[in-house]
């Protein structure tokens, strides 16, 4: 399974994602993780999960990002801001039976605190996800 890292190594309240992206592929092998620019997204194909982990600002504790939240959240931007909220909300307009996943991590949150919470998240939400 593929799984989207989002951050901006340039920006440390923004960067923990991909600071743990080499102990996730450590951690769960059997997964592909791959750093993604979000202005560089192609729309997945048909039926594929689009999975993703992102800084979320808000957030308490490493959870699930609803299509629901990202858009009540998104603001309307011009094309020139356009992000990875704007970029979701089209994919579900699009094509409606990806299923849609974002793994908020909270801005700030400890590494070590953080990616055992992500870990556990993963292997449960993708073992759900292979069932079905």
């Amino acid at each position: 399974m593929l799984i989207h890292i989002f951050g901006n190594p340039d920006l440390p309240f923004d960067a923990l994602p991909v600071i743990l992206l080499p102990r996730l592929k450590s951690a769960l092998p059997e997964h592909t993780f791959r750093f993604t620019d979000p202005n560089e997204l192609d729309l997945p194909p048909e039926h594929e999960d689009f999975i993703a982990i992102d800084t979320v600002d808000g957030l308490k504790a490493v959870r699930e990002i609803s299509l629901d939240e990202i858009a009540a959240n998104a603001m309307r931007t011009t094309t020139h801001d356009f992000d990875l909220s704007s970029y979701l909300t089209l994919v579900h307009k699009l094509r409606p039976h990806i299923n849609i996943r974002i793994i908020g991590v909270p801005m700030g949150s400890n590494a070590d605190t953080a990616l055992p919470a992500i870990i556990t998240f993963l292997s449960s939400s993708l073992r759900d996800t292979n069932k079905k």
